[in-house]
């Protein structure tokens, strides 16, 4: 073997080792990629996490082409990391025109030349120059794409202080600058059981991100929350946490409320028992929760949660997704529009402004008809028993018993409906808290249109 190749291959396993044992002990590291998106790229950026006061002078960023091993862009560093909480923080760094692999990496090297990480993304390939010569890269296991929002990031997840604590999620809202929602730096107490309550927790608002999914799907958490609904007699086997006020985090976009589904746990709660649970977060057919729960401590009596109050019509189809598992209640009254699924799933719609009529009973068909649609959707929300019974009997609503003489009629209303948004089946359902009854006020009997032309100024309707 030549002798210049024999040097070579020495110094790439030097610096696999020297990689390795860095990787350790890695408590500065890259946190955050963002590379690809639809259209054309932007917001393209690194960022680099690590203790509060690390000096990023003479660090460097250098990207690698994954199908030759070679470096295609440099990008010196500059600036302190400031402390964002626990004596860690985040910088980043925009670099324009970071390649999409499949694959392509990143290097990082600290200011004396030493390489810190090389990771790569959509596959692995081994450096053939510079800091990262003879490496092989570490591929992150996650990517983005042409569906990935120009918003979006690739960002790790976790708890801990080093880099290993952590984990690469798939695209969400980036949050360059910063440490990621869902990640928490700091050692605690070392000597205190990581179960024990009031100690470290991962905050609900945290798990449920500002999407339609978890950004921290298939993590195992630890929450502490107060319960503000128990269904675990149920066929629901769950309750409901939601974070005391202290410990929200001001976003409207985020839930402070997540469903815990029971599965094997024994442990009774009771709604305003503060709680804390470790289990997996789970996007159970869309519905973000914790299962597999492997522990349920009751840690003391709270103050119970208050609902808060929504107003209807919804101020777009997001905002279900913003409440998903929260308690809410609505003070205006609302109208029982729909009850097609009451005997077969104990459900009913109701709706603000009255009941809800087939938009081509009052507008033309096309896009006034589907306008139209679309604002009584926002007016709408799903009532359920929070039985999860196939033909309930009885079937509870209205007032305990529907029968000849107690029956539930289109138009009736209902005021002050308090209960838990739950995610089951495609549809967004109050669960409700108080008791399972529909107390309601009688109402005329009403008509669509009686005498009335047409919300387009057609003729009126023959009905």
């Amino acid at each position: 073997m030549p002798e210049s190749r024999r040097l070579l291959q020495i110094t790439g396993a030097l610096s696999a080792l020297l990689l390795s044992a860095t990787a350790t002990a890695q408590t500065v590291f890259i946190n955050e990629i963002h590379y690809d998106n639809d259209g054309g790229d932007v917001n393209e950026a690194v960022e680099i996490a690590g203790p509060a006061g690390t000096d990023l002078s003479g660090w460097t960023l250098f990207a690698y082409n994954g199908s030759n091993g070679t470096v295609y862009d440099t990008n010196s560093l500059s600036g302190a990391i400031d402390d964002e909480g626990s004596g860690f923080g985040a910088l980043d760094f925009a670099i324009s025109g970071l390649q999409n692999g499949a694959p392509d990496g990143i290097a990082l090297a600290d200011d004396g030349g030493n390489l810190v990480q090389f990771l790569c993304y959509e596959g692995d390939f081994t450096g053939a120059e510079g800091v990262a010569n003879g490496v092989d890269c570490v591929d992150i296991g996650v990517a983005e794409g042409g569906s990935t929002g120009a918003n979006q990031s690739l960002r790790l997840t976790g708890s801990g202080t080093e880099y290993p604590d952590f984990t690469w999620q798939d695209p969400a809202t980036a949050s360059f600058g910063s440490i990621n929602p869902g990640q928490t730096f700091g050692m605690g107490d070392p000597g205190a059981d990581p179960l024990a309550c009031g100690t470290d927790a991962t905050l609900i608002s945290a798990i449920q991100g500002d999407g339609a999914s978890s950004p921290m799907n298939g993590a195992t958490v630890t929450v502490e929350a107060v319960v503000t609904a128990d269904f675990q007699d149920g066929d629901l086997n769950a309750f409901f946490l939601q974070e005391e006020e202290a410990d929200g985090d001001g976003d409207d976009a985020t839930s402070e409320g997540i469903k815990v589904f029971q599965g094997g746990s024994d442990v009774a709660v009771a709604v305003g028992d503060l709680v804390r649970v470790t289990g997996d977060v789970d996007e159970f057919f869309d519905a973000t929760q914790i299962s597999s729960v492997t522990d349920v401590i009751v840690c003391s009596a709270a103050t119970p949660i208050a609902p808060l109050a929504v107003d209807l019509p919804f101020a777009s189809p997001d905002q279900r997704e913003s409440l998903e598992h929260m308690l809410l209640t609505f003070n205006e009254p609302l109208s029982v529009s729909e009850y097609f699924e009451l005997d077969n799933f104990g459900e009913i719609v109701l709706a603000s402004g009255g009941r809800l009529f087939n938009p081509t009973q009052v507008v033309t068909p096309g896009m006034p008809a589907n306008d139209r649609q679309a604002a009584n959707d926002l007016r709408r929300v799903r009532l359920d028993d929070a039985s999860g019974e196939s033909f309930p009997d009885p079937i509870i609503y209205p007032n305990g018993e529907l029968t000849d003489e107690n029956p539930l009629r289109g138009g009736d209303t209902v005021t002050g409906l308090t209960g838990v948004y739950d995610y089951t089946f495609d549809n967004y359902k109050i669960q409700p808290t108080q008791t399972r009854k529909l107390p309601r006020q009688r109402t005329a009997r009403s008509c669509c249109c009686c005498a009335a032309p047409r919300g387009d100024g057609g003729p009126p309707s023959t009905r």
